[in-house]
């Protein structure tokens, strides 16, 4: 069964780097066009409101565009490499220095707990900042979609916890969103599953999240919370020598 798996995996993985490469062919192509369009526009002072939201609208679908496309790339390499060690702490920061920004501008809050002394986990840094990203981005999402459907005044608040054990580490990301529909618990990880209307995801990112925190020995799974999601985060540290 594990053999199937690894070859359905593969296969996919297969797929995705192709359809990703052609896709970024084009992207590159529109991407430089938009840049030369709005030099043209601005040199010939022709750059007004409705040109500039226009520009803007193509950037925004070009850079989702960009990042499904670096998802597909990611979906189906196997992670090989839990030899690397990586500082959670350096991870959480620079996590929260690329999203604060965009956060602050939805009205979400983010708070990050302190590890009480330093660890290290056996997975490479980028793609742990990957994971953790992945799971704020999904917070941030359900927190919108919670405003969108109940109530707009909503303050949303993103809470990340770090629990050391004697030989783990507990990262849990926390949200007041929407939660997790009863219907997809069971299955939220299983690739091209989302919670997000069509077009507003790929449903690849939990389970490219999930693959790296497997592959570094570790679990990703969503617990029970009164409201809301919490994702929860169990890696082995590595033995301080």
């Amino acid at each position: 069964m594990q053999l199937i798996q690894s070859s359905k995996l593969a296969s996919i993985g297969e797929l995705a780097a192709g359809i990703a490469h052609e896709i970024n062919q084009p992207l590159n192509v529109i991407r430089l066009a938009t840049v030369n369009l709005r030099n043209h526009f601005t040199k010939t002072s022709a750059l007004d409101d409705k040109a500039e939201d226009t520009l803007a609208r193509i950037n925004n679908q070009i850079e989702r565009a960009g990042n499904i496309v670096r998802q597909l790339l990611l979906y189906g390499r196997e992670a090989d490499d839990t030899e690397n060690y990586c500082d959670p702490a350096v991870a959480l920061e620079n996590s929260a220095q690329m999203i604060q920004q965009t956060l602050k501008v939805d009205n979400i809050s983010l708070t990050i707990g302190k590890l009480p002394q330093p660890v290290a986990l056996p997975c490479n840094l980028t793609k742990l900042e990957q994971v953790i990203m992945n799971l704020i981005g999904n917070a941030k999402d359900s927190i919108l979609d919670h405003r969108k459907n109940t109530d707009d005044t909503l303050a949303g608040h993103i809470v990340i916890a770090v629990n050391c054990g004697a030989d783990h580490l507990k990262i849990t990301v926390t949200d007041n969103g929407l939660g997790i529909p009863t219907d997809l618990r069971d299955s939220i990880m299983e690739p091209f599953v989302t919670t997000k209307e069509v077009g507003a995801g790929t449903g690849l990112g939990l389970s490219v999240s999930h693959g790296i925190v497997t592959a570094a020995g570790g679990t990703l799974q969503f617990v029970d919370v009164p409201s809301g999601a919490c994702a929860q985060i169990i890696m082995p540290l590595v033995a301080q020598t």
